[in-house]
């Protein structure tokens, strides 16, 4: 059993710190200090984790790499648009395929900015700085949208 920290408080990660007798990982998370996002973690944070054995995966999510400046519109419309779908619980192919069409019409009206492989690598080059390379992994998170502007999805593999 491997237990995944990245959907939890940094209350929950620091428990887990004291509590668990083996390392455990962040399977999609990355650096606060390039982004500040709750589900990044900070610096002193990633320097316990590494201290533990633990691995955090950077993620490919744009919206937990850089500020997206979605306004208050586009939220709106992404929440109407996930209620129309049946929202993000047991969503299947077919609803996510018109998820993303319906996102790139959205782009067009309510515009965000939308992170690149030089985001993702910002926060990929400051945790392996922070912590070394036995503790940095890869974990892109694109099954909830996630993709990154010039790595959009699995088919731009390896770039």
């Amino acid at each position: 059993i491997v237990i995944d920290q990245s959907h939890a408080s940094d209350a929950v990660f620091d428990d887990l710190l004291v509590m668990m007798p083996v390392p455990f990982v962040l399977s999609h998370s990355s650096a606060k200090a390039v982004y500040d996002h709750p589900r990044n973690l900070d610096d002193a944070r990633l320097r316990r984790l590494a201290k533990a054995g633990g691995v955090i995966q950077v993620n490919a999510y744009g919206g937990y790499l850089i500020d997206t400046a979605k306004t208050p519109e586009r939220k709106q419309a992404e929440e109407a648009l996930s209620k129309q779908l049946g929202g993000w619980e047991g969503m299947g192919i077919e609803q996510g395929v018109a998820l993303l069409k319906a996102e790139q019409a959205l782009d067009h009206e309510h515009p965000v900015r939308h992170a690149s492989l030089d985001d993702f690598f910002a926060h990929f080059e400051h945790i392996l700085t922070v912590v070394g390379p036995e503790h940095v992994g890869i974990g892109l998170d694109w099954d909830g949208g996630g993709g990154l502007s010039d790595l959009p999805d699995v088919s731009q593999l390896p770039k």
